[in-house]
């Protein structure tokens, strides 16, 4: 099973590898504030924030309630979305690269840990990092939409 999600995972890096060049045109010139609006409309900012803002979301839900099943679900799909926004980075803001970098790894990290780790010897204390490690990826993720938007406004 291990195995299987190392070969997901660098295929999806591959690919969004890929993307990346693909779409990295639109924010070459301009003001920041275009390069900045070229580069998340490039990239699906928008629409990848709100998918790992709502797989943070259902990682909190599930360990609150204690789901374990829902909880691999989600880490699998919040693993490989980190992993593929990730690698749409650097903005042309390192201010904001900096802070999706932090988004993206946190939740990259808490899903990863607990696909392979799983929740330690205290289920409850697993738990309890695991609701505070997706706040963090969450505040860093709003924030980063926040900078992103003043960019673009200015």
């Amino acid at each position: 099973m291990k195995h299987q999600r190392w070969y997901v995972s660098a295929a999806v890096v591959v690919a969004s590898m890929t993307m990346a060049a693909c779409s990295s045109g639109p924010d070459v010139s301009g003001t920041p504030a275009q390069r900045v609006q070229g580069w998340s409309h490039g990239v699906g900012l928008t629409a990848s924030s709100a998918k790992i803002g709502s797989e943070l979301d259902q990682v909190t839900k599930s360990a609150t309630a204690g789901d374990l099943g829902g909880l691999q679900a989600v880490s699998v799909q919040l693993q490989d979305d980190a992993t593929i926004a990730h690698a749409q980075l650097p903005s042309p803001d390192q201010s904001l690269t900096n802070q999706l970098d932090t988004a993206y790894q946190t939740a990259y990290q808490l899903a990863n840990h607990y696909l392979d780790k799983g929740l330690g010897a205290n289920r409850a204390a697993g738990l309890a990092a695991i609701v505070r490690e997706a706040d963090t990826a969450r505040q860093a993720l709003a924030s980063a939409g926040a900078r992103a938007a003043a960019l673009v406004h200015s």
